[in-house]
């Protein structure tokens, strides 16, 4: 053992430079295996009684034990980054389109240096387990865990979930009666009607006029004062209509949303995440169909004759995972 240590520094001080390694090399859901690698990297540094890799693919456990038997408890935080650009800074992302946005990289860097603790004062009762959990973004990554033979008999007898929480002094934990964060769904939107020239649009089924309508639709719904019953903040996140062709009238075209509420029972009022279709009032373009990550039914709109689930499967797995249920601390 102490020629493993002599390997290492006794104590990293620079945690600000171990962020900015994860936040240069960022990797989408279900891609983190360079993060995976580093994460170990540096839990090697600290000796923990267990680590348990390539848990849903990518994920890590590392187990710290006390002196004595007591409750097992792990902290848990997240691999994977988002697929959006980045603007320049000293540390910016070195991979083209994909960035740590969502704090991840900062989660990981606590969790490490939870570790350096651990190491050096060990716990006096019980174990510490630190989780690194691949695909959160997706919700991929909890399902695949949870099914793995790799955790089987380590559940802890709690866990908590580490999240950055901008606007407060530095080295302060933030915790709160109720509810922390949003109960959230992600919806995507696809729409195919027919092209046509631009010289001749009444000959095209064009779905620019549906995603303006749903876009408005969501503005009209979102509701920003935190303290109404009513809270829930729509984002339009993403779209795309047709192609760069100026001689060509749109025939397809989608629209991505997440919709946010205090509770879960707001969020049902919002979205039907119920049938397999919907029935929405039917007007004179029709023939849209939508595929899409979660049922709609509160958008109702003068364009659709029906909402069609083409994956159940998908559905199924939105409806366990990307709904992502309000947690409490």
């Amino acid at each position: 053992m102490a020629q493993i240590v002599a390997k290492y520094p006794e104590k990293i001080k620079d945690w600000a430079a171990v962020r900015r390694e994860l936040h240069q090399h960022p990797e989408i859901s279900g891609q983190e295996k360079n993060t995976a690698r580093i994460i170990s990297r540096y839990l090697e540094m600290f000796l923990p009684e267990r680590m348990t890799r390539g848990i849903g693919k990518t994920g890590i456990l590392a187990l710290f034990h006390g002196n004595e038997p007591g409750p097992t408890t792990w902290f848990r935080a997240e691999l994977d980054a988002l697929p959006i650009e980045e603007t320049d800074r000293p540390y910016s992302s070195q991979k083209p389109g994909v960035a740590h946005l969502c704090g991840h990289d900062g989660h990981m860097t606590v969790l490490l240096a939870l570790a350096q603790l651990l190491y050096q004062k060990p716990v006096p009762k019980g174990r510490i387990g630190l989780l690194f959990q691949p695909a959160e973004e997706t919700g991929a990554g909890a399902e695949r865990m949870i099914k793995s033979t790799k955790l089987k008999k380590l559940f802890p007898d709690q866990i908590f979930a580490v999240h950055n929480l901008p606007g407060y002094p530095k080295d302060t934990i933030i915790i709160k009666d109720g509810n922390f964060t949003s109960a959230v769904v992600s919806l995507a939107m696809r729409f195919k009607g027919h092209t046509a020239h631009a010289a001749e649009p009444d000959k095209a089924v064009n779905p620019g006029q549906i995603i303006l309508d749903l876009w408005k639709k969501a503005q009209q719904l979102t509701v920003l004062d935190p303290g109404s019953e009513k809270y829930a903040i729509i984002t339009p996140v993403h779209f795309r209509l047709g192609s760069k062709d100026y001689g060509i009238t749109p025939g397809n075209g989608e629209l991505h949303l997440t919709i946010r509420t205090h509770t879960d029972d707001r969020l049902r009022k919002i979205i039907d995440l119920g049938d397999n279709e919907k029935k929405l009032k039917v007007g004179d373009l029709i023939n849209f169909r939508l595929k899409y990550m979660g049922a709609l039914s509160l958008f109702n709109s003068d364009y659709v004759e029906k909402i069609v689930i083409e994956d159940e499967k998908s559905l199924e797995i939105d409806r366990r995972f990307k709904d992502r249920r309000n947690r409490s601390v």
